[in-house]
């Protein structure tokens, strides 16, 4: 990939990465804002706003119990007239706390007019989804008493049902008891009350509550404690006084819709007393023995309530502690990476060709077109399709007049070969030799020709199924260019682009942590107490964003060639240019065809045949029309199936064909337990077989 695409890619892709948490993030802070939009697409029924009073009883037969009676306000909102709104609810949270469920008795439900005045909701006997029958249910309420199981649509609920509302608030009273509200240790009592939660509490705009305790069942002021749990503080304000309710001692909370922020992490609002010493269990005299009535609670108690507390601070150490760590890490991956260039030059030589032409109009030399093409891109990030390898290798022979290629029907092609001796000791010897991977390829049409024939079809379909000797055929292909390049000097070890490809492995699983962090890693820490842990995950995935982007636009300096190795790169990636330009529509030399059957071959082996197809459409326009005879002596190019490129386009199939056997019988060896030097067996652990 050249570094201007790469860098136009990887600058969409940080885009992309860095946008899609502060999306997400934004999205669930303030995505409320967009409810207030008119015409919205989304319709939405909140409950906006809460006045409660909760009256603790400890004389209940059946246990402790809070009488609450309270005002909700729902904020009705729906995007269009032709679907209003029928149903609303109020869920009650259920919870288990020590073995006692705490579970609800409804008791009544009233709607408050626009005039102030109440109207009594008739209670229902069963829960509807049915839209249809719930319009008929107007002016009613149902309670489902839970508890919660999802196969039966059950759980711990309160519905009002109410007479198609577009766009309104609606205000209901409600009188309902929470039941074993207050549990008995050996040590100490605790009234718990789980105030709000579940329904979204981010929708609250205010909360107000009375919890009036009677003065009999209240504890001493030395023998009490209190804890308020939830929102962004960790906690509320609570005002006592014992003279606001005669007779009672009362906790009121008054919240506003600064003090009712929230995150995942503590979306409710609880409160908790605890009675011990001498009035330990002034609270609790009815209560229900629960699964811990006979153990020590207060010191747990006073430790969660401590810990609890203490959360802010100490995931604000720890949220310090992760940035600190994660930027010495980021700070590390930045200064490996932008070292990179002394690091190799400090271990590795590293040539510069004596001229770097744009476009080079020649051959550079007779080289192997396997070698070439592995030769131009050898110092790309991005790997490229050897299919045309195959290709050229035919046309090479072609050319050479080893093989004969003429068209077969619409699809197909006969190749028949002229030298079947080729590759073995009494071979006849052509006037012009064969390269290491020209005699592989032909070696493998006289193993799949019948007479020296055979269909192209027919070689694909052997080729796939022959897959052993295919395998061998594919690992051969592959040190023919190692083999040319050492033998010509042109590499400087087997493995000369080792380095590169180190780089360009470091550069993907930055890219991969890069995308995580900034992705996955931000939008699940949002969710917690880490928060972003100010900002250190997205500094250390832009951080490998960047040196992923620096590393694919520079490992390609990284390549082991020699000197001879690095003029001949240059030469060819001129080429290579050249072939791909327009500049080969008017500057090529028109009247050397043998040259241009060679720029075809070469072009098919770097995946651009296109261009020299169209070229010499452009150049010999008669081309199409002339006999045979005119272009006998231009050799290959004598045969209109090659001149227009369908040869391409046929014996890609080669290619897919190689890999296709290839894997199978890789695939057969590792199931055989062939690892390439020898047998491995598996080792089985266990008791017995």
């Amino acid at each position: 990939m050249n570094p201007k695409g790469c860098l136009t890619l990887y600058f969409s892709l940080f885009a992309l990465c860095f946008l899609l948490p502060i999306i997400a993030i934004f999205a669930g802070q303030y995505g409320y804002l967009f409810d207030y939009i008119d015409l919205s697409p989304w319709d939405y029924q909140k409950l906006t706003d809460v006045e409660a009073q909760i009256i603790y009883d400890d004389d209940s037969s059946r246990g402790t119990k809070a009488m609450v009676v309270e005002r909700v306000t729902f904020d009705v909102h729906q995007s269009s007239k032709d679907d209003l709104c029928y149903e609303l609810w109020r869920d009650l949270i259920e919870q288990e706390v020590d073995g006692l469920r705490l579970d609800y008795d409804v008791l009544s439900v009233h709607q408050v007019m626009d005039d102030g005045s109440l109207m009594e909701l008739e209670e229902c006997s069963s829960y509807e989804w049915n839209n249809y029958e719930v319009e008929e249910l107007a002016g009613t309420w149902y309670h489902s008493p839970g508890p919660y199981n999802k196969a039966s649509d059950r759980y711990e609920a309160l519905f009002f049902y109410v007479d198609g509302i577009y766009r309104d608030e609606v205000t209901f009273v409600i009188c309902y008891e929470i039941n074993h509200v207050g549990l008995k240790y050996k040590d100490c009592s605790d009234l718990y009350l789980l105030l709000y939660g579940e329904m979204p509490v981010t929708d609250l705009e205010s909360y107000k509550a009375e919890i009036l305790i009677p003065d009999e069942d209240m504890p001493s002021t030395d023998n009490y404690e209190y804890y308020t749990y939830g929102t962004n503080n960790n906690g509320f304000s609570v005002h006592e006084s014992s003279t606001l309710h005669p007779g009672y001692h009362t906790f009121a909370i008054d919240l506003d819709e600064e003090d009712l922020q929230f995150k995942a992490y503590n979306q409710y609002l609880e409160f908790e007393l605890v009675a011990y010493d001498q009035d330990k269990h002034i609270l609790t005299d009815s209560a229900l023995h629960n699964d811990y009535t006979s153990d020590y609670a207060l010191n747990e108690i006073r430790y969660d309530a401590r810990l609890e507390h203490n959360k802010p601070g100490n995931y604000n150490t720890l949220k310090i502690i992760i940035f600190a760590i994660l930027f010495i890490i980021a700070a590390c991956i930045l200064f490996k990476t932008f070292n990179t260039k002394k690091r190799m030059h400090t271990k590795h030589i590293f040539y510069e060709p004596a001229e770097i032409p744009e476009f080079y109009t020649g051959i550079p030399s007779d080289l192997d077109p396997n070698f070439a093409a592995a030769l131009i891109f050898s110092k790309d990030s991005k790997p490229k399709d050897d299919s045309g390898i195959y290709s050229a290798l035919l046309l090479s022979l072609a050319r050479k007049d080893y093989v004969e290629i003429s068209e077969y029907g619409t699809n197909d092609a006969m190749i028949t070969i002229k030298n079947p001796a080729q590759g073995q000791e009494e071979s006849i010897m052509p006037a012009e030799p064969l390269t290491e991977s020209e005699i592989l390829y032909y070696n493998l049409l006289v193993r799949h020709a019948s007479n020296n024939q055979i269909l192209m079809s027919t070689f694909q379909r052997r080729v796939s199924q022959d897959y052993e000797y295919t395998g061998t055929f594919e690992e051969n292909i592959k040190k023919a260019i190692t083999n040319t390049g050492v033998n010509g000097g042109y590499i400087q070890k087997a493995d000369f682009t080792e380095l590169k490809d180190q780089l360009l492995k470091s550069a993907k699983s930055y890219r991969k942590w890069g995308i995580i962090l900034l992705t996955i890693v931000n939008l699940i820490s949002s969710f917690t107490r880490l928060d972003l842990a100010f900002g250190s995950y997205t500094i250390l995935g832009i951080t490998c964003l960047v040196c992923s982007i620096y590393l694919y636009m520079t490992a390609g300096n990284y390549v082991l060639l020699t000197q001879a190795g690095e003029t001949e790169y240059a030469k060819w990636r001129g080429l290579y240019n050249y072939l791909k330009s327009d500049h080969i529509m008017s500057e090529s030399n028109v009247a050397n065809m043998p040259v241009w059957e060679r720029f075809f071959i070469y072009a098919t082996a770097f995946g651009i045949p296109t261009k020299v197809t169209e070229a010499l459409g452009v150049k010999f326009p008669e081309a199409t029309n002339a006999t045979m005879d005119y272009y006998y002596d231009y050799g290959m190019f004598n045969n209109t199936y090659i001149r227009t490129g369908r040869i391409h386009r046929s014996s890609r199939g080669i290619g897919r064909a190689v890999r296709s056997g290839s894997r199978i019988h890789k695939a057969t060896a590792s199931s055989r337990g062939y690892t390439g030097g020898g047998r491995s067996f598996g080792s089985y652990g266990g008791g017995g077989s």
